[in-house]
Formats: C-alpha cells, structure tokens, sequence
C-alpha cells in the first residue's frame, strides 16, 4: 500500500472493524492491515529524516573543519531546504560541537584543527545569533537565569547556546563563566534569579568535594531551581542524577514551564 493509497481512506467502519480504501471498491480492509502499513510509512519517513540530518551534520563539520571551508554556505543551503533557524541553532550547531570533539578523540583531526573549527563554529553561531533570537527579544528585561559554566570547564559553547535560548524566549540569562563560588555568590546577592542552569561537559569536575558540588549545594539552600545540561547529559546522565539537581535537560523551553517561570506574552514562546 502506497502512501498515496493510505492517505485516500476512507474512515468508514463497518461491524467487522474494517475500512472501505476506495468509494468505487466493495472490498473491505481490516484496520490492522492500515494500521501497519501507516507504521511502515511513518517508520521509512524517519529514516529517511534521520538519514539527511546525518547527511547535512557530516557536510557542516567537514566545512567547518577545512581552511577556506564554506561553512557559510552549507547552513544557508539547508534553511533553503527548509530547515528552521531554530532547528539549525538546538539541533545543528551543538550537534557539531559534539561531532567535532568526537574526531579528535577518534584522531580523525588533530586538537589544533578541532580548535579551529570550533573557532570557526562560535563565529558561525554569532552571526546568526541575531536571526535567531529576533529583534523583539535581543534586548529583553525577561526573568533573570543564571548559568554557569564552572571553573576548570574548558567547553564554553553549550553556555552560550543555552544562553541564547533563554534569550530567544524571552528571559534575561546571566552567564557566569570560570567564576569560583565566591564570585557567584556576590553575584546572586545582586540579582533575583529564577533559575540556575549549570553547563557540564567534563566529567571530573562531577564531584560532590568540588567546585560543582559546592555550587549546587549553595544553589539549594538559597532555595532557586538548579538544573544541569550540557554534554554530560548524554555521556553521564546517571552521574549527574546522583547530585541534589531539580532537574537535568538541555532544553530552556522545558526547563522554564517545569518551574513556572513566566514570559511576557509578546515574547517567543516556542
């Protein structure tokens, strides 16, 4: 059955759990048989998906990893296939940023080539920061955040995306970036944050001795949602669910209606 076909049916049931596919035909289908075959369709639909979002991150890091590479113009081809600006900063970029550090650990590029491309990344994300967030929204007075990339943490490109998240919908995020505990203190004393979002991506500073402990245990007792994000996410997830955390989520959106931080209404919302 074609997906022509399917999308042709007619929902007409009759006592025997079937389905007509076509007005001109007395012949009756059982349910399941279309059921199944909406399932092979949905599930080749994926694929195919999936497939070209590997395609088009594998062309991104390789032209982000070439001298002279035309970065650039791999991102504007796939906004004209389609693909959202939002879909290229929460999905594309960091994705990069992952694939990125991947070669080097696999030694597919040296660590000076992986700089560079993540130079090149961050410039990237920068120029199309203003596309992303809007006008509306670039100079906003939302809900503060605070997020902290901590000391000894080398990655500083998953702060500065979920910054921007908190940006686009609307909030107003702090980025805290090598401060020791000291210095996020004073600098709570002087805001009124609604949340606390901690940006982790080395697995050594995840101990409840160290620095990162110490924040989350001082986050806790000022009594402000605390939630982690960041690559860790998926590598360690269970190691960071043995800290005290409210929650763990790369996602702003999901982070901000967990904990019933509001927006003004004219701000983006999705």
């Amino acid at each position: 059955m074609t997906s022509k076909q399917v999308s042709e049916i007619q929902m007409n049931r009759d006592n025997n759990n079937t389905l007509n596919i076509y007005k001109d035909e007395k012949a009756a289908v059982p349910i399941s048989v279309v059921n199944r075959a909406l399932e092979e369709l949905t599930s080749r639909a994926s694929a195919s998906a999936q497939k070209q979002q590997k395609s088009n991150l594998n062309r991104l890091c390789d032209s982000l990893s070439q001298f002279n590479g035309k970065y650039q113009e791999v991102i504007q081809s796939m906004l004209e296939t389609g693909i959202s600006i939002k879909e290229v900063f929460e999905v594309y970029l960091p994705d990069a940023a992952r694939q990125l550090g991947n070669y080097w650990v696999q030694n597919t590029l040296s660590f000076a080539e992986v700089t560079l491309a993540t130079c090149r990344l961050q410039t990237l994300a920068r120029k199309l920061e203003y596309n992303y967030i809007g006008s509306i929204n670039s100079g906003t007075c939302g809900p503060e955040i605070m997020i902290i990339n901590p000391m000894g943490e080398q990655h500083t490109f998953g702060a500065q995306m979920i910054s921007r998240q908190f940006r686009r919908l609307g909030a107003s995020p702090y980025l805290s970036i090598n401060n020791s505990l000291a210095e996020i203190k004073n600098i709570m004393i002087k805001h009124k944050f609604h949340l606390v979002g901690l940006s982790l991506s080395d697995y050594k500073l995840c101990n409840e001795q160290n620095e990162v402990g110490r924040i989350i245990e001082f986050v806790k007792k000022a009594k402000i949602p605390i939630v982690a994000g960041g690559s860790l996410t998926q590598t360690h997830k269970k190691k960071l669910q043995s800290f005290n955390l409210d929650m763990i989520t790369n996602d702003a959106m999901t982070a901000l209606r967990r904990f019933d931080i509001k927006l003004s209404k004219n701000l983006v919302t999705s």
